[in-house]
């Protein structure tokens, strides 16, 4: 990695605390916000800006990039303390905040009933916290690298499954990152032949899509600060991969499945090198309040679920639902700042800490 690059890309953590915004709201959608879902702003060309699968993505492909731009930075060489380094940090980056979220979660659907949402009108709703989990299905869950049940319906958290998806991603990208270092573009097309035979999960096609923008990001020059035709075609691109699912039809949706894997996917890989090489981009998200809201974006997208489950229960079935919205987003910002101030971050403190210590003894 170039020693000029920047420690940190500022404006990239703002763009991952929109993407969380953007899952919520579709969460919400689920949940009963059925008003939404009928209004102008639920359809095209509006939805563009609303789309919280794309969003979801967007994670795989942000994560793979800053994972493979902080490696090059911190633990450029392959080696086996490097890569112990690397490991203990992502542990205490996954864990901690997730392991504190499901206790808590566990010890009120330990009290609460179940299930939860039998005057719910939300189909989505109804298939989960079907059941209460006893102690050793909590220590089945915590696993979370493995699924212990798969079945969301079982589980506390059932929006972990993106950190499944990004605790295998993490476990595999020293090596895509270090063995694909000459030759970036070969990555992505191993990834999406081994997703082809079924050898890896689909979502990791995502993910060495951002592994590929990291590793191709020295060669790509200044930002520029007028967009041309290279940047609108670009975004026409983002357009038509993103259309095929919404609009084309079942035919057309089948084949860009069967060979984009997940065309959304690609389209959340444009945008953000579209967000690589425009200026001016940059500087509208690199501001104080939305690199915050990245920053605490891990523990947003953990306390939400929960939070939208318990005020949209049985339990609140009558309540006034502006109400309750003003609920859910007050509580969500507040639960997410505690998580982060008292588990999340000293994790990553303490997995800073005990990383240069296995590098010092290199």
């Amino acid at each position: 990695m170039d020693a000029l690059q920047p420690r940190r890309l500022h404006y990239l953590d703002a763009s991952r605390g929109i993407a969380v915004w953007l899952t919520i709201l579709l969460h919400l959608q689920y949940a009963g916000w059925f008003s939404f879902n009928t209004s102008a702003l639920a359809k095209f060309p509006f939805r563009l800006l609303w789309d919280g699968n794309l969003a979801i993505l967007f994670f795989f492909v942000h994560s793979g990039f800053i994972l493979t731009y902080r490696l090059q930075q911190e633990y450029a060489e392959a080696g086996f303390r490097n890569a112990a380094a690397y490991y203990v940090r992502r542990i205490l980056r996954l864990y901690p905040a997730y392991w504190s979220c499901l206790l808590l979660v566990f010890t009120y659907r330990q009290f609460a009933v179940a299930p939860a949402f039998t005057l719910s009108d939300s189909d989505w709703l109804r298939q989960y916290w079907q059941s209460t989990p006893d102690v050793s299905e909590l220590a089945g869950q915590a696993v979370l690298a493995i699924r212990i049940p798969n079945d969301p319906g079982l589980r506390l958290l059932p929006n972990d499954w993106t950190l499944t998806i990004e605790c295998l991603a993490s476990a595999i990208l020293p090596f895509m990152a270090w063995g694909f270092r000459r030759f970036p573009i070969l990555l992505p097309l191993l990834t999406w032949l081994l997703v082809q035979v079924q050898w890896l999960d689909p979502f990791l096609l995502d993910f060495s899509l951002g592994v590929t923008l990291a590793l191709c990001y020295p060669r790509m020059g200044t930002p520029v600060e007028r967009v041309g035709w290279k940047e609108i075609g670009l975004l026409l691109l983002a357009g038509f991969f993103w259309l095929t699912v919404e609009h084309f039809p079942v035919a057309g949706e089948n084949f860009a499945r069967a060979w984009f894997i997940h065309p959304k996917g690609w389209s959340a890989a444009i945008i953000f090198l579209l967000l690589l090489r425009i200026g001016f981009l940059q500087r509208w998200l690199d501001r104080s309040l939305l690199i915050t809201n990245g920053r605490v974006s891990y523990s947003l997208y953990l306390v939400h679920v929960p939070w939208l489950f318990f005020l949209w229960s049985d339990r609140f079935a009558g309540w006034n639902s502006g109400l309750r919205l003003l609920l859910f987003f007050s509580g969500t910002l507040a639960f997410a700042w505690l998580l982060h101030r008292f588990i999340e971050r000293p994790a990553l403190e303490l997995g800073r800490k005990w990383a240069n210590l296995l590098q010092k003894r290199n």
